[in-house]
């Protein structure tokens, strides 16, 4: 999830595995980690009125013990630079 602070509500931008309207696509295949953005689902980030927020990643196991199911396995900062030039 990208968010403008950490914990705070609503999300700005979600990946999943099963994506709705909107997300981005998440996959995990043996090693390899893929995040997808496409720009339909970006366009609207140049509404956002800020130019900096955070991001994680988090993986669910349903079959790793309870309260070791969730995980983050990447995090940082997001920064939007704004395109100058509208083709």
């Amino acid at each position: 999830m990208i968010r403008q602070t950490p914990f705070t509500e609503p999300s700005l931008f979600t990946w999943s595995t099963s994506p709705t309207s909107g997300q981005g696509l998440i996959t995990l295949s043996g090693n390899l980690l893929t995040v997808r953005v496409l720009g339909v689902e970006s366009a609207a980030w140049g509404l956002w009125t800020w130019s900096s927020s955070r991001y994680d990643i988090n993986l669910t196991n349903p079959s790793a013990p309870v309260g070791q199911r969730t995980f983050r396995i990447a995090d940082g900062a997001v920064y939007l630079d704004l395109e100058v030039t509208h083709y």
